[in-house]
């Protein structure tokens, strides 16, 4: 009869919360509705965007190579730890010793194949990241950024003073008698 040992190190969780944070910050990107918008030949066209939501996305390609990293350390971190237990079940005299360390083989065996499949459906799109010139565009993208910001910072204190008929000035800058 088998049963559970509560005396394993399971680590899945670690895993698990990172994949949680990573969708939560996915469906964020996909439920931003932000700006007024017009209808030109039945085509839907912002008119404002959010500066700092495009900001957000580009940050979140640098944090996926993060997480690429950790992914890879991960994996051989969970190897050191199989090669433990290998040698550890090896020398053990104790059945009962054998079949808890065997247990927590099987748990360390399963955090390394999901580390795997992470690399695995990450690697092409690193790759691509990780080349010289998508590293400056992305830098180009941040700095673009930036000035959208300053304009529209700009934009927003912005007055007008009329230069013939002053008195539209005070209606018009909200300085009505």
């Amino acid at each position: 009869m088998a049963r559970k040992c509560k005396d394993h190190k399971d680590y899945t969780h670690l895993l698990n919360q990172l994949k949680k944070e990573y969708q939560e910050k996915q469906s964020n990107i996909t439920d931003v509705e932000v700006g007024t918008s017009t209808s030109v030949n039945n085509k839907h066209i912002h008119l404002e965007y959010d500066l700092d939501a495009v900001l957000k996305n580009v940050q979140d390609l640098k944090g996926l190579v993060d997480f690429y990293n950790y992914c890879e350390s991960q994996i051989d971190y969970e190897q050191d730890i199989t090669q433990d237990l290998l040698h550890a079940i090896e020398f053990s005299d104790n059945c009962k010793e054998r079949y808890k360390l065997s247990t927590q083989l099987h748990y360390c065996r399963q955090r390394r194949r999901q580390y795997k499949n992470v690399i695995a459906v990450l690697r092409p799109m690193i790759e691509y990241l990780e080349k010289d010139e998508t590293k400056k565009c992305l830098n180009k993208i941040i700095n673009f950024i930036g000035e959208a910001r300053k304009t529209k910072q700009n934009e927003s204190s912005r007055t007008y003073n009329p230069r013939i008929l002053i008195e539209l000035g005070e209606i018009i800058n909200g300085n009505s008698k």
